[in-house]
């Protein structure tokens, strides 16, 4: 886990499981804003972890999602 705003790592899960994550952000209910790459299993960790603070994506994880999307918009528009 890190701290975006400090730029700083915050903790090393044990594992990559919905489980880990999910107990990890239920301890922690001041956090505001969860950002995350493109993994289902983390968007429910983060769903079912951290309710009140919304999705956002930083820059290392949105990058890879605009090229994907413009590439399926010129070569493949109705994927």
């Amino acid at each position: 886990m890190v701290d975006l705003e400090h730029h700083s790592v915050v903790d090393v899960l044990e594992d990559r499981s919905v489980e880990s994550a999910k107990a990890w952000l239920q301890a922690r209910p001041t956090i505001a804003v969860v950002s995350r790459g493109r993994c289902g299993l983390y968007a429910q960790a983060a769903r079912e972890g951290a309710p009140q603070a919304p999705p956002v994506a930083d820059r290392f994880h949105l990058k890879p999602s605009l090229r994907q999307h413009a590439f399926r918009q010129r070569f493949a528009p109705g994927y």
